[in-house]
């Protein structure tokens, strides 16, 4: 599950809206309805447990921005992009933002004078099922980000075979121990570390 999919699951209409309050408040109006133990659909429960968690990761990189903006003289207008739109910049192409009703141009001379959060995601297939994950992350000088992906097992001593796809990149990963990191390169441009954590459940 991606941020957007957390968002419209929870029926927020953007970043805006996600705070700590209206998280809550919504999680117990959607769950008094679609518990199981009131006869509500499982699987959508999952679903909103997990928009859930989403959001509440959200809301910790959201606090971070906000704070830098407390610390700053001026108010901080952040720029969100996906991971592969900061590669398409970096190769030389233009994009074209919308805030309000102003439009303005990001390219690679002007992007490092912009605020700009980047939204990155990934799936991770373990055992045939995909799961996916998103984090947000401020832009850095060293243009190296990194995403933490937690999966369940019931076992870590055993060795976890894992497809990740990330903006193109499929590849596998055998996770040791409690977890491990795959680097997928961008052409030289962009870094992300995607970390595979491994939290053990009991089946019993």
């Amino acid at each position: 599950m991606d941020i957007s999919e957390a968002i419209s699951i929870f029926g927020f209409e953007g970043l805006s809206d996600i705070t700590k309050e209206n998280v809550a408040k919504k999680y117990r109006q959607l769950m008094k309805v679609n518990h199981p133990d009131i006869g509500g659909d499982e699987r959508l429960a999952i679903k909103i447990n997990e928009a859930r968690e989403i959001l509440t990761q959200v809301l910790e990189q959201i606090t971070i921005l906000n704070k830098l903006q407390e610390m700053s003289n001026k108010p901080l207008i952040f720029t969100i992009i996906p991971l592969s739109e900061l590669v398409k910049v970096y190769k030389g192409e233009v994009i074209l933002l919308k805030f309000g009703e102003d439009k303005f141009v990001l390219n690679r001379k002007n992007i490092r004078a912009h605020k700009v959060v980047l939204d990155i995601s990934c799936s991770i297939q373990v055992d045939g099922i995909d799961y996916k994950f998103s984090t947000l992350s401020q832009m850095n000088i060293k243009d190296e980000y990194s995403i933490r992906c937690v999966i369940t097992d019931t076992n870590i001593s055993e060795d976890r075979k894992v497809n990740i796809k990330a903006y193109g990149k499929d590849v596998n990963l055998t996770v040791r121990g409690i977890a491990s990191t795959m680097v997928l390169n961008y052409e030289g441009l962009v870094k992300l570390n995607v970390t595979v954590e491994r939290r053990v459940v009991d089946n019993g």
